[in-house]
């Protein structure tokens, strides 16, 4: 239609933590018990990685995600790739 919606872009941005479903069961194997998450001295976080999900969507949909390691700095450079690469989704 051309209204003022159709040319609105959002965004939103999240940490997610990664976690590898067979090192659960391996835990629980060992007599590890609760929440994975939370697991006693000597065992790893199974949360200890993490990401940063961005995603950029608009009235259509969903038009980009884009992911950023634990502990990378957002640099004006990485951030310009990014608006690139959403105005080529665009």
């Amino acid at each position: 239609m051309g209204g003022l919606f159709d040319r609105i872009v959002t965004d939103d941005e999240t940490w997610v933590a990664l976690v590898h479903t067979e090192a659960k069961q391996q835990y629980r194997a060992y007599g590890f018990t609760g929440s994975p998450t939370r697991l006693g001295k000597g065992c790893p976080t199974l949360s200890a990685l993490k990401v940063m999900v961005t995603i950029f969507w608009n009235d259509q949909g969903i038009l980009l995600i884009e992911f950023t390691t634990s502990g990378a700095t957002i640099k004006s450079e990485i951030y310009g790739q990014t608006l690139k690469k959403l105005k080529r989704a665009i």
